[in-house]
């Protein structure tokens, strides 16, 4: 058994179901991260859905890769979609800041978990994040989702029920076009389930800046789907080790896999 493991048994049988304990667990304050990239920044949340986060041990792997891959310039526009907590905003943030500079703009379409973010972007003054409390998607307007019981991630739905709570949402595309996002160099997603739908709203910016993308993906019909999506803007595709990821081998990737999009140059236009 892991470390993680252990502590995660160990909170599951002797906090979790504690009614005092888990009571302490819902506390949001301010946590100096203790390892990994973030090391010495603060984090701001509960430990009920932050404990990994606050600890700076929370997805090693695509610290580690973001670590070797992402260097910024003073105007470098990173987007977090699906910031949840604001982990990774915080985490782009500071690699640019320690590379050049830039900004974040952290995209999550609840209010609870923007306010996170901002707490904890304020606590950190390196970071130069901006929030928006909105979906990303492929058309304007608002859509039903619903918010988890045990952490407070939102689930988007096209088909859900009338009365699910809404939530607003809007394209990049739209963002792109309307001057209220000035570019787009990097682009983290990571919204449950709704990447295709966000890519949908996106491919006027793709064709644009050709931003580099990591993206998780949560089921293998839509890993293929944004998969062919972004090979048709010309986009080449590895796992966080390094390794070619083929259309054929999103069929059989395990669920939550994280894959790295690389664009190809843009060609050079002809001259008359």
């Amino acid at each position: 058994m892991t470390l993680r493991h252990a502590v995660f048994v160990f909170y599951k049988f002797f906090f979790r179901d504690n009614p005092l304990l888990r009571r302490v667990f819902q506390v949001k304050k301010t946590r100096r991260i203790r390892f990994g990239v973030l090391s010495g920044w603060r984090f701001y949340s509960a430990l009920s859905d932050g404990l990994w986060m606050s600890l700076g041990l929370y997805e090693r792997d695509g610290q580690r890769w973001l670590r070797g891959h992402l260097a910024g310039n003073p105007n470098f526009i990173a987007i977090d979609a699906g910031s949840y907590l604001g982990f990774y905003s915080l985490l782009i943030a500071r690699l640019l800041h320690q590379t050049g500079g830039g900004t974040v703009y952290a995209f999550d379409p609840n209010p609870e978990n923007i306010a996170c973010v901002q707490r904890s972007a304020a606590a950190n003054p390196d970071a130069k994040v901006v929030t928006v409390c909105k979906a990303l998607g492929s058309h304007c307007g608002s859509i039903c989702g619903s918010v988890g019981r045990e952490i407070s991630m939102v689930n988007l739905s096209l088909a859900a029920a009338a009365d699910s709570p809404r939530f607003e949402i809007v394209t990049l595309d739209s963002l792109f076009e309307s001057g209220q996002l000035p570019r787009a160099d990097f682009l983290k997603i990571d919204v449950d389930g709704f990447e295709v739908e966000l890519l949908r709203g996106a491919e006027r910016l793709l064709a644009a800046c050709r931003p580099r993308i990591l993206i998780e993906l949560h089921t293998h019909a839509l890993a293929i789907g944004a998969h062919d999506l972004l090979a048709t803007h010309g986009y080449a595709f590895t796992d966080l080790t390094g390794h070619v990821v083929s259309r054929d081998s999103l069929a059989k990737a395990p669920m939550a896999f994280d894959m790295w999009c690389e664009p190809s140059p843009k060609p050079a236009q002809a001259i008359a």
